[in-house]
């Protein structure tokens, strides 16, 4: 029950763009080997299964998120962003999903606009300069 409670929240959408990114992903990776004569299908696997591991790193960032939660409330920790730990996995794995679609593409032999990717590095660069500690 608290599963989908949970997935009603509004935040939720952030995973069904993390997992709509991931297929965007595989499927320009798999159009790029093709145009590049590069089909390989362990490189296809390796693909999927990077993908699958990225799910298990945002699944232990909340569980790790949720832990340092409840130790916050039992020992009074004064960590403020601790519980926030899975949600920039979240949003550090999406702008790499984008930034990947992206560099497939222009391997591809589209022209893709810089501001997309220099966009990209400098909310990168916003979220690696979180401090957990409620420092910026």
């Amino acid at each position: 029950m608290e599963i989908i409670e949970f997935l009603n929240r509004e935040k939720s959408i952030l995973f069904t763009i993390l997992l709509f990114t991931n297929v965007v992903d595989y499927l320009t990776g798999c159009w790029k080997a093709r145009i590049l004569k590069k089909e390989n299908s362990k490189e296809g696997m390796r693909g999927i299964f990077n993908k699958i591991c990225c799910w298990i790193m945002l699944l232990i960032g909340f569980i790790l998120s949720f832990i340092f939660n409840e130790l916050n409330e039992l020992f009074d920790f004064n960590i403020l962003y601790i519980d926030s730990i899975g949600w920039l996995i979240l949003i550090s794995l999406i702008i790499n999903e984008v930034r990947s679609i992206l560099e497939n593409l222009v391997e591809s032999g589209i022209n893709i606009p810089k501001i997309l990717t220099k966009g990209l590095d400098v909310l990168n660069e916003s979220v690696d300069k979180i401090d957990l500690k409620g420092k910026k």
